[in-house]
């Protein structure tokens, strides 16, 4: 077991045993209610959150760089389908320390439905009049329409050119696959288990679009290798040079809840454009600092220790240019993997392990890199955990303990009194218990008011920053689709349906602008929330400063008390305010940035415009008209009138997506940041008044020892000393974990 599961274990038992003595402490004479039940509950939701933390690494890189056998090499066995994926839109997570299992989630229908529509856009050919509203994949009659409309179109010359697209490909995905999957589709989310035997069939829904379309989420269980052990996620993501726009987003989503990110080079193909601007892109969103590089050696490719050296540094400079400084490491990951799994190799990778272990030189180099590797990605995964897991949650357990251990030497000093004299001082604390009590209200009120103007103010930066007519956001989007000139000489050659050539047209538009969504605006919209929530660090931290004054000075007066009174203190002053942290409020809260292009639904709208409105279709006809009626020739009349129509293409996806901005800064705002600063005051309202409630509340159930009987009292007093024992080991045990964490 590594030292990190111990701690972790440790952690977990002194959560148990603490929890026990708050048991014991509410069960004392006297004590008629729970005044410890707020920390009960903070310790449920931490024992939750030790047990559902994960580090999460994501390996990306280019299509075909190696990412499948990186994985496989090293889970220690070929548990995803190497060089599978092209098409498909899922990131495949696996997860360690556990038996083999594939669960698969599937969309809802709701989902699926959504997707057909989008797909049939301007779609051309009479089939879809039929439909009657929008289509329903579930519907048999409707998969019949929708399978006509698409034998049509598969006909049409133009469709069999370049200009296919990848809706057309989704929507006949979406068909074939129907009947292998209906019986996971419903009005909710179904779900796939496969196990044992049937482990390796999850691959099918991988590497076929058919299946894959159908699935929103895939998760691998496999057992641990090395020390990769639970909490520990890996996610294989498809390449990110995926021709659909939409691939991209998915792999943006999941990498801004990554704390490590894998990329995988070939040292066949060395950094292609792909890779350059997928870095650039990753540099744009801020997550340059959480890469480290593999250039995955083809160990045929390279003749030579010296080849494989040269091209190497080849990488790291190009690299460079891009990453100050990367951390770059060569090494043959199917190499790894043969190794692996050598009892089990086919005779002609066998042969091909031999003739690789004759180079004793390029061996000893790619296994010192990958030793080098393997050793700095185990550090910072311990480091990760320690920061994320141990530290933040055993400071909070030892503030708790702290607090019973005071709370019991307070009781334990108002028992020992006489009767007369106890209720003396009950009232004396009682009217400083109220004092604190009106502290905490006001504070209270001023945090709410306080958040009421952070809000508005907030807002109005959101709002500004997505303004319809004057952001920077919007403006740019604006500007590239009136700029968005595309090349229609080759469609204007087509002699397809015109119907045929409009769609393929502006399928051709959408898949520019979803791109420029997820290149450009997305790392756009992700540096801005940071910067918010940098702001909203701040704001806490001032707006903390002086209301942790005020519980100093309040609590001053109460220790003043117990201390005229003869009774020992029962709160540290210094420990009453402990610091604001967003990024923790975060991970407990499960709060995420709401994702931009991959919610972008225009095309939907645009659809139901389209039904209601004239527009679109009195524009087709006129295409045609035009076509019939133009005297130039077929090919510059085509292209004329493709021009028109592109136009007012442009000018309705503009105007969908102004709408879809609307709803996005709304969701933005009070989906995300505003959620966001409530937790956080939430959180600072916990932090000023955690233990210091204790004592406002606890106090007056404390009272009720002194109303009990001497020998009552003198089993209270003995069990509370028998409690304070355990906390002087359990503090003690807190305070050598984080020593050792620290």
């Amino acid at each position: 077991m590594s030292d990190f599961e111990q701690a972790k274990n440790l952690l977990l038992n002194l959560c148990t045993e603490l929890a026990s003595l708050f048991d014991e402490a509410k069960n004392l004479p006297g004590i008629t209610t729970n005044p410890f039940a707020s920390w009960q509950a903070g310790i449920n939701q931490m024992r939750r959150h030790i047990n559902e933390g994960l580090l999460r690494v994501a390996v990306v890189g280019a299509i075909k760089s190696g990412k499948s056998t990186f994985l496989n090499a090293f889970l220690g066995a070929e548990h995803l389908r190497r060089g599978a994926g092209v098409l498909t839109s899922i990131v495949t997570r696996i997860n360690t320390g556990g038996p083999l299992s594939a669960t698969l989630s599937f969309k809802n229908i709701r989902q699926i439905n959504d997707e057909v529509n989008r797909s049939l856009v301007l779609f051309p050919g009479k089939a879809l009049d039929t439909l009657e509203g929008p289509a329903d994949i579930a519907n048999p009659k409707h998969r019949a329409i929708l399978q006509k409309a698409l034998d049509e179109l598969a006909a049409d010359k133009l469709m069999a050119s370049d200009t296919r697209n990848p809706h057309a490909v989704v929507l006949a995905s979406l068909l074939e696959g129907f009947e292998k999957v209906q019986t996971y589709l419903g009005s909710d989310s179904g779900t796939l288990v496969l196990s044992g035997r049937d482990f390796d069939l999850h691959r099918d829904f991988v590497s076929q679009e058919k299946l894959a379309s159908y699935l929103s989420d895939i998760a691998l269980t496999v057992p641990e290798k090395a020390s990769f052990k639970d909490h520990v996620e890996f996610a294989d993501c498809q390449g990110s040079d995926s021709p659909n726009p939409m691939h991209l987003a998915k792999i943006e989503e999941y990498l801004l809840k990554a704390h490590l990110i894998i990329y995988v080079v070939s040292s066949r193909t060395g950094l292609r454009q792909a890779d350059i601007r997928f870095l650039s892109l990753l540099k744009q969103m801020g997550l340059d600092g959480l890469i480290y590089f593999v250039l995955n050696c083809d160990l045929t490719e390279h003749s030579s220790l010296e080849d494989l050296v040269r091209v190497n540094e080849q990488a790291h400079k190009e690299i460079e240019l891009l990453k100050p400084e990367p951390q770059i490491f060569a090494f043959s990951a199917l190499y790894t993997l043969f190794c692996a799994t050598s009892q089990n190799l086919p005779e002609k990778d066998k042969a091909r392990l031999e003739q690789w272990k004759v180079e004793k030189k390029l061996l000893a180099f790619v296994e010192e890199q990958q030793a080098q590797f393997i050793e700095l990605i185990e550090r910072r995964l311990t480091q990760d955990r320690k920061t994320m897991l141990l530290q933040s949650h055993a400071d909070r357990l030892a503030a708790m303990a702290v607090g019973l251990s005071q709370w019991m030497r307070f009781a334990s000093g108002l028992a020992e009194k006489d009767s007369g004299q106890a209720r003396g001082m009950a009232q004396t604390l009682d009217r400083e218990a109220k004092t604190l009590t009106q502290v905490r209200s006001m504070i209270r009120d001023t945090l709410d008011g306080s958040l009421i103007s952070a809000k508005k103010e907030m807002g109005m930066q959101v709002d500004r920053f997505l303004d319809m007519r004057h952001g920077d956001v919007v403006s740019g989007v604006r500007k590239f689709i009136n700029d968005y000139n595309p090349d229609l000489t080759g469609l204007s050659k087509s002699d397809a349906a015109v119907s045929t050539i409009v769609y393929a047209a502006f399928q051709n538009l959408k898949n520019a602008v979803d791109g420029h969504l997820t290149h450009e605006v997305n790392p756009t919209m992700i540096r801005f929330v940071r910067t918010q929530e940098k702001e909203i660090q701040r704001l806490f931290e001032n707006i903390g400063g002086p209301f942790g004054a005020m519980v100093r000075e309040a609590v001053s007066r109460y220790n003043k008390a117990l201390q005229e009174l003869g009774l020992e203190p029962g709160l540290d002053v210094e420990r009453s305010l402990p610091p604001v942290e967003v990024e923790q409020v975060k991970r407990q809260s499960a709060l995420a940035v709401p994702p931009l292009a991959s919610s972008m639904q225009y095309a939907v709208s645009i659809r139901t415009e389209a039904v209601m409105r004239s527009g679109w279709q009195s524009m087709v006809r006129g295409v045609k008209g035009l076509f019939k009626l133009s005297a130039k020739s077929p090919e510059q009349s085509r292209q004329d009138t493709l021009s028109v129509a592109v136009s007012r293409m442009k000018k309705q996806t503009e105007e969908s997506l102004m709408d879809q901005f609307l709803d996005y800064r709304e969701n933005l705002k009070y989906q995300y940041i505003f959620k966001l600063m409530d937790q956080v005051a939430d959180s600072l309202w916990a932090s000023l008044f955690e233990r210091f409630k204790l004592f406002t509340q606890g106090s007056a159930q404390t009272f009720g020892l002194i109303e009990q009987k001497a020998e009552q009292k003198q089993n209270a007093l003995k069990q509370m000393d028998a409690m304070q024992e355990k906390l002087t080991g359990l503090m003690k045990q807190l305070e050598d974990l984080r020593t050792a964490q620290g």
